[in-house]
């Protein structure tokens, strides 16, 4: 005999075809009373919902299932081939919407029949996860950061399924296995985008408990804190899976991890603007120009800032400007 799950890998909640093939291998012998079963324990909670019934095997066998120890069980009795007979049983079973993904070994017991027995058959049920249709993305909004420096880490989970709501929303980002000593400040808090998700940890932060609607998204930031001793350069950083609950258990989605590169840069990057502000103006009036320096960083003043402006091109009689200056920190 053998078995085989003929249309695997399947998700939580899908059926799958398991055909059982018995053989009489004898050109002289007619078998009877040919007896086995198969214990689905590994595959806890799958139900047979179609394939069963009498006359399967030759005349009189039937396939029932059966509770043992709480997991289905099937049985074939009183099965009859004729000589060089071949007879193949077709069941459909059905999986929870629960049922984790991974691969399950299943084999069932001896065949027997009134003139000999033949060794189990074993088969493996592959069950991948559902596919959560969440989209999650991730960005440092305020590097290149300091060492020592604190960074804004923005997260926004969108839920692209426009019918099904996704409750108990989950992910972890490591910030450690990013950059050695990065941590994340100011948590655990509660009622973040209103009460749908709660925000732990330090090394790692661990969203869970968010529930989005169909169709709708949210957005929160984390504050980060990057060692001292950080050496300047990049740090890609990337986070799980999501897992989510659509209704019929907890899966988790296998193409929503986020990813983004952390900016660490021991120079203090000062930003600037410039605009006229009371232009336009008539040939020989005055006309005043602002300058806007900005130091974004919060951990350390700016100090010997420097830049020109070359007014050349606008026929201005001053050939350009210098200034030279420092500013404290954000």
């Amino acid at each position: 005999m053998t078995k085989s799950f003929t249309d695997d890998s399947i998700s939580a909640g899908d059926s799958v075809t398991l055909e059982y093939v018995i053989i009489n291998p004898s050109s002289t012998t007619v078998l009877s009373s040919i007896v086995f079963s198969d214990n689905l324990a590994d595959m806890a909670e799958a139900s047979v919902t179609s394939g069963t019934g009498s006359n399967l095997c030759g005349s009189g066998p039937f396939v029932f299932t059966q509770e043992v120890s709480g997991t289905p069980s099937l049985l074939l009795s009183v099965g009859n081939l004729v000589a060089s007979g071949l007879c193949t049983i077709t069941l459909t079973l059905t999986m929870p919407g629960n049922q984790p993904a991974g691969s399950f070994v299943s084999t069932s017991s001896d065949v027997t029949s009134d003139s000999g027995t033949g060794a189990p058959a074993t088969n493996t049920l592959v069950v991948s996860a559902p596919a959560l249709d969440v989209n999650l993305v991730k960005i440092f909004t305020d590097d290149p950061v300091l060492p020592g420096g604190t960074v804004t880490l923005e997260f926004t989970l969108r839920n692209d399924d426009e019918a099904t709501a996704i409750s108990s929303l989950a992910f972890t980002d490591d910030l450690d296995s990013m950059l050695s000593g990065a941590v994340a400040t100011g948590l655990p808090t509660t009622n973040v985008f209103g009460t749908r998700l709660t925000l732990s940890g330090t090394s790692t932060i661990s969203p869970a408990g968010g529930t989005l609607a169909a169709g709708d998204s949210c957005t929160f930031t984390v504050s980060v804190q990057v060692p001292g001793g950080a050496a300047t350069g990049s740090y890609p950083n990337t986070t799980s899976y999501v897992s989510g609950d659509t209704g019929g258990g907890t899966v988790t989605a296998t193409s929503s991890a986020a990813s983004d590169t952390l900016e660490v840069n021991d120079v203090v990057v000062v930003t600037g603007t410039k605009s006229f502000t009371d232009d336009p103006v008539t040939a020989g009036a005055d006309v005043t120009l602002e300058y806007t320096l900005t130091n974004p960083n919060t951990g350390d003043d700016a100090t010997s800032i420097a830049f020109t402006d070359n007014l050349n091109g606008m026929g201005l009689p001053s050939p350009g400007l210098t200034l030279v200056g420092s500013m404290p920190r954000s």
